[in-house]
């Protein structure tokens, strides 16, 4: 029987998972875990270890605290977490050459309505 914690704890992992853009199998393979193990850990049907835990904050490079329900405020909120097309807009700027960046930057500010 799964706690309320080890549910949120798992929503936690797979949301910053996700945002950091690594699949299950990449974590899992870090983690020395088959992808199953990591699935049922993002479920909360499996109590994630703290040192498990600890490895994925380090490979994700996120605060541990940021996995647990009172650092919610602290951080950011599940409901405030960016959404998959912010993080995929982010993630086609991460792979713009660095010389086309203020070009991009311009473009989208050009298309961006002014209060």
């Amino acid at each position: 029987m799964s706690h309320e914690i080890d549910k949120h704890i798992g929503r936690k992992i797979r949301i910053y998972r996700q945002f950091c853009n690594i699949s299950q199998i990449e974590l899992a393979a870090h983690l020395n875990l088959t992808r199953q193990t990591l699935q049922q850990y993002e479920t909360g049907l499996t109590r994630v270890n703290v040192s498990t835990l600890f490895i994925i904050s380090e490979f994700l490079n996120i605060n541990i605290g940021d996995f647990f329900p009172n650092n919610i405020k602290r951080s950011e909120s599940l409901d405030s977490f960016p959404s998959s097309e912010a993080r995929e807009f982010i993630h086609f700027y991460q792979e713009i050459p660095e010389k086309f960046k203020p070009a991009f930057i311009a473009m989208v500010n050009s298309i961006i309505p002014r209060r």
